[in-house]
């Protein structure tokens, strides 16, 4: 009850403190104060944060930007003579004034568009064109007009109103002769050469246009067909989803594994030569003793099958360590290095009837690779020699 009140509590001012940030935040718009991302071509004020001022090392490349378009260039003109001449890039600019690693964005004609339609180089500052129901929300609705914060001359402009007319109507001429814009829809493909998204060249090729912005691209010959597009990410999908299914059979099966230990109590190991030894010693009550030893626990692990004594006697320890063990109904583990061939096709009839037995409650398992022993051999028969030559 006590957690509940306190979640409660903790609730409820989360949600006060977001409904006050954002009430801050709206005064701050509606007296037309920068509270989003800088423009690119301005920076904050030193003496206060929520107003812009001139940057001067991008404002001259805004005002170009501008100038290019009234002078009859296209966007994708200037994007590709900006990155020919190696000018930053919004983002890298961003990066390197935040001292942070810059990532490698080029100019396109699509980011030009947006800053050229931008009325914030006019020195209007416009805000409140989206709302969230609280600070931080991903889902945002679109503001009606009538509803935007809107003022003039809220900070210095890099073009005048009638340079950014002028650019309009310029972009709206070009408009009219370039195809209409591309479909959107099936931009889930990307170039391997630059990371960018292909876009549709006509109906059923995609074509990354990266090339359109830089001399020499590698991109230029990236066309697919968008058939062979789909039916290589089918085949993609469909090893993925075998990968994923094999996985969750390895998963379902560790977890089984796991529920088992987890329920175990008691573990024992010992070697099967050792079993032998002990039998072998022991006579009456004692051997019956280590025998009930070796049925009590939750797991038993019987090492090394195999290299206890070929003998009458060995044959009958282990045939009634293993018998026994069969019958409690308990778990056991054996490992061993005689073949499986050789454990199903036993001739002894003594042996036949102990891999029987384990063959009826066990797994059969194969490790493969070499013998680690043989590699300790070869380290210790090196380091001897260049104890010896040294």
């Amino acid at each position: 009850m006590d957690i509940a009140f306190k979640n409660l509590i903790y609730d409820y001012y989360s949600k006060d403190l977001s409904k006050k940030v954002k009430s801050a935040m709206g005064m701050k718009q509606k007296k037309a104060k920068f509270v989003n991302t800088v423009p690119y071509g301005y920076k904050a004020d030193p003496a206060d944060k929520h107003h812009l001022i001139i940057d001067v090392e991008t404002a001259p490349i805004v005002r170009r930007i501008f100038m290019e378009v009234i002078g009859g260039k296209s966007c994708t003109q200037i994007a590709k003579e900006l990155n020919t001449e190696g000018i930053p890039t919004p983002a890298q600019h961003k990066a390197v004034s935040r001292k942070a690693p810059s990532k490698k964005p080029q100019w396109t004609h699509r980011g030009l568009l947006t800053m050229i339609e931008s009325v914030k180089y006019t020195g209007t500052m416009v805000n409140h064109t989206r709302e969230s129901r609280f600070i931080r929300d991903k889902n945002q609705r679109r503001v009606p007009k009538e509803e935007w914060y809107i003022r003039e001359n809220a900070h210095e402009a890099i073009v005048t109103k009638d340079e950014y007319e002028q650019a309009q109507e310029a972009i709206q001429r070009r408009r009219k002769y370039v195809r209409s814009s591309h479909d959107q829809s099936d931009r889930v493909y990307f170039c391997a050469h630059c990371g960018g998204k292909l876009e549709k060249a006509n109906g059923t090729v995609f074509a990354c246009p990266s090339h359109r912005y830089h001399d020499g691209s590698p991109c230029e010959n990236v066309r697919w067909r968008k058939s062979a597009l789909e039916e290589i990410v089918f085949e993609a999908l469909k090893r993925q989803i075998e990968i994923v299914r094999v996985e969750s059979a390895a998963i379902r099966k560790t977890a089984k594994s796991n529920a088992l230990i987890d329920r175990l109590e008691s573990v024992l190991f010992v070697g099967m030569s050792d079993v032998v030894n002990r039998m072998q010693g022991n006579f009456g009550a004692d051997r019956d003793h280590y025998m009930q030893s070796l049925m009590c626990p939750d797991l038993l692990v019987l090492d090394d099958l195999g290299a206890e004594r070929n003998t009458s006697f060995s044959k009958e320890c282990v045939f009634d360590v293993v018998d026994k063990r069969l019958l409690t109904g308990k778990p056991m583990i054996v490992t061993t290095n005689i073949q499986l061939s050789v454990m199903m096709q036993a001739a002894d009839l003594d042996d036949r009837r102990i891999f029987d037995r384990i063959l009826e409650v066990c797994v059969p398992i194969r490790f493969d690779g070499e013998n680690f022993r043989k590699g300790n051999a070869r380290a210790n028969i090196k380091k001897a020699a260049e104890m010896l030559n040294g």
